[in-house]
């Protein structure tokens, strides 16, 4: 982590216990001490790994699947004008339904816990699309030119030139994708009151007015999150390398 990353890391911590010393309400907003108090109870309790788990695999699943669906036909859009064009209308009435819409008759549709990983899928697809289909279209502007001078066939335009041009957009749609989805997935945890979740402790810490707990589930979710967007970081750097 870089110098400046600490600093305004540290900033942000002071500034913080510095308005909760402020404050002096740990309803209102507890300090930085208290919380990390709560992330050390949520660490010893039995079912600590079990709710990172279930809430982890519900985003991943989520995301994974909307990534492959909205990578392959943004790809798809990106080389065929009139599948876009086919396509084009289903995308705008997509992007233009409000997530708490998704959020509520998924829930309906398929009750709480087979809903969430539905839900990260609904909402992350027209992101996935819309990104891969942009950038199909840059580097079919490119590279079209190249292709007039040196043809190609259609088989060695994909596996030498198209794929390699889109890895760097396919790990950082990854990335962007699983920050997203942890947002998704946790809000979609507490209005569907799953059986458990971090969605679920988050909910159960707000009726009973213990900010100090919600804050350090939050952090737990930052930490994961994290944790994942560094392993894409890492698995690029040895596609890369290779």
């Amino acid at each position: 982590m870089k110098k400046e990353t600490w600093l305004t890391s540290l900033l942000l911590v002071f500034l913080w216990g510095l308005a909760a010393f402020v404050l002096d309400n740990e309803f209102l907003l507890p300090g930085p001490f208290d919380v990390v108090q709560s992330m050390i109870e949520h660490l010893n309790r039995p079912d600590f790994f079990s709710i990172l788990y279930s809430t982890t695999c519900r985003t991943l699943i989520g995301c994974l699947v909307s990534l492959i669906c909205g990578s392959m036909l943004g790809v798809l859009c990106g080389n065929c004008p009139r599948v876009k064009s086919f396509f084009e209308p289903v995308h705008q009435l997509i992007k233009t339904i409000p997530n708490i819409t998704y959020i509520l008759i998924v829930l309906i549709w398929l009750g709480q816990e087979r809903s969430v990983s539905v839900i990260v899928f609904c909402i992350l697809f027209p992101v996935f699309y819309g990104q891969f289909l942009v950038r199909t279209e840059l580097i079919l502007k490119q590279i079209q030119d190249l292709f007039v001078v040196y043809p190609v066939s259609l088989k060695e335009r994909w596996l030498k030139v198209q794929i390699p041009m889109l890895l760097p957009e396919l790990f950082s749609s990854l990335k962007t994708g699983i920050g997203m989805g942890f947002k998704v997935c946790v809000m979609a945890e507490i209005l569907g009151q799953v059986g458990i979740g971090i969605g679920r402790q988050m909910n159960i810490g707000r009726l009973n007015l213990n900010l100090a707990s919600v804050f350090g589930w939050t952090l737990w979710l930052i930490l994961v999150s994290v944790l994942l967007q560094k392993t894409v970081d890492f698995v690029q750097k040895l596609t890369y390398r290779k």
